[in-house]
């Protein structure tokens, strides 16, 4: 006959002491060496730590103790264990003895607020009879984890899978003996206790179970989020938790690689939402990796924004920034923040330049469009003098005279921060930001990208003669609105991308909220 075995860790807040009981714990703690509990009039609790709990009780276990205890998760997981007929044949109780930080002190005494005290090793007794009146046809059997030193301790995330695997599931431990034709599922209990213990108890007994595995997870104040999790689901979930942190860091290849075999591109798999997800995820990508194109000649959008157009949210906004020739400067700036974000200076400086420098360059082709010819670079046409305010036209003009052999030339390639420069003098001189774009960060630029050594972000900053991350910003925001007349007031505001990231981060929460887990 197959097994249903239930894996519980234990905590220090399992075991808790309703306020109406502080009378009588005073009487059965007066031998602790501390006076332990705090009161908590908003929860009507007592709060003392697991050790002391048990140390003052735990063999004291008479009606006049037991009437004031009470046992939040535990309550809601043999509630939900009782909802849904799971009829548990087996119960290993998952306790913690540090008992090495007591016998290492001097004079015997951790103090009142050591590791130590949050021990459960001395809540059997509590949690044995809880059990066995809950559950009292059920086997219930204990495994103490038991650090021997400081690096061993119960925060260690090397050294605690070491001791759980040793006194849970190796061939002679209580698990390691069981055959996988005797078990059915194994229910494992796993917030309580450090995240190191709850990590390894998750990652041990997939390794060891695999679908065998349902997770029973709850919240100790709200017992209608008390849910049994298929490994599946499970395994999904911590991917997604995985995803999330990769996305803090904009890595949208990364996410991508992790998810797609499991969610994105399982064939079983229906939702929508996932392929929504697939469909940001690309557009980021084209993004992260500055596809901001479009094709020559035609209307046809390339890279980022043709990703863009599959998505029907942004489908509209899409559509309309192809109208402004300026849009890829923007996102262009916002790359940069992004490069500082994750570090890479060198990224970070190229970006921000590159978008001043390209968006001038799309400024005078949209401004000029039958007088400018692009061939590795700008050339222009005599025409375009006509088109220039008066006052600028003769210095133009001198450009187009070839004085070697004494004849003017129908066209000419021009450097187009000059150009620009040229033609906007009056208002350059009257903006700071871009006084210091012409005169300080176009040399700085040039000495910077020769330096093999590497770049700092505050080289970044100097280079825009600016001194923070928020400065900088501002600063390359103002040059691009200058040149453009846009009103954006931050980075963030003016790129499409801020958006889709956005947007990846909620559809994420909201498939791990709504999809997954129900």
């Amino acid at each position: 006959m197959s097994s249903n075995i239930w894996i519980l860790t234990t905590g220090n807040s399992d075991v808790q002491l309703k306020i109406s009981g502080i009378c009588r714990w005073n009487e059965l703690s007066k031998k602790l060496p501390h006076e332990f509990g705090e009161e908590d009039k908003e929860k009507d609790m007592f709060l003392v730590p697991a050790r002391a709990m048990g140390m003052a009780i735990g063999e004291k276990l008479g009606y006049s103790i037991h009437e004031h205890l009470c046992f939040p998760l535990l309550d809601n997981f043999s509630q939900k264990l009782e909802q849904e007929k799971k009829d548990i044949n087996q119960i290993i109780v998952i306790l913690t003895d540090q008992r090495f930080i007591r016998e290492n002190c001097e004079d015997g005494d951790p103090g009142l607020d050591s590791p130590y005290w949050k021990d459960t090793c001395t809540l059997k007794p509590i949690i044995e009879k809880y059990l066995k009146s809950k559950f009292p046809q059920s086997e219930i059997n204990y495994v103490t984890i038991q650090p021997k030193s400081e690096s061993e301790s119960l925060d260690s995330w090397d050294q605690v899978p070491k001791l759980i695997m040793k006194e849970l599931f190796n061939s002679s431990s209580i698990l390691g003996l069981m055959k996988d034709q005797d078990l059915n599922n194994i229910y494992v209990s796993h917030q309580a206790g450090t995240p190191a213990i709850s990590s390894a108890i998750q990652f041990l007994s997939l390794s060891r179970f695999g679908k065998k595995v349902k997770f029973l997870v709850s919240n100790e104040y709200k017992s209608e989020s008390t849910k049994i999790i298929n490994t599946s689901n499970y395994l999904r979930g911590l991917k997604l938790q995985e995803a999330k942190i990769l996305l803090k860091r904009f890595d949208y290849s990364g996410v991508l690689d992790l998810l797609k075999d499991d969610l994105l591109d399982d064939p079983n798999n229906q939702d929508e939402k996932m392929d929504n997800i697939k469909n940001l995820l690309s557009a980021a990508i084209k993004w992260n990796t500055s596809e901001f194109k479009v094709k020559s000649n035609t209307s046809k959008a390339e890279g980022f924004i043709e990703e863009l157009k599959k998505l029907p949210k942004f489908e509209k906004t899409a559509e309309e920034r192809l109208k402004y020739y300026w849009w890829p400067a923007y996102e262009a700036a916002y790359l940069a923040v992004v490069r500082i974000e994750q570090g890479n200076s060198v990224e970070a400086l190229f970006h921000s330049f590159r978008s001043v420098e390209g968006l001038i360059v799309n400024w005078l082709k949209n401004e000029y469009p039958d007088d400018i010819i692009e061939n590795n670079g700008l050339i222009f046409k005599r025409s375009i003098i006509e088109k220039l305010p008066n006052n600028i036209r003769k210095t133009i003009e001198g450009e187009f005279f070839d004085k070697q052999n004494k004849k003017e030339l129908p066209e000419k390639r021009i450097d187009h921060k000059f150009f620009f420069q040229t033609i906007k003098k009056l208002e350059i001189n009257k903006n700071d930001d871009m006084k210091k774009f012409y005169k300080v960060t176009k040399t700085q630029r040039n000495k910077i990208f020769h330096n093999i050594l590497g770049l700092s972000e505050e080289e970044v900053f100097k280079a825009w003669e600016t001194t923070t991350k928020d400065h900088w910003e501002k600063r390359v925001l103002c040059c691009l609105n200058f040149i453009t007349d846009e009103k954006f007031n931050s980075l963030e505001d003016a790129s499409i991308m801020y958006q889709v990231h956005e947007e990846i981060v909620r559809e994420l929460e909201n498939y791990e909220s709504t999809c997954l887990y129900t």
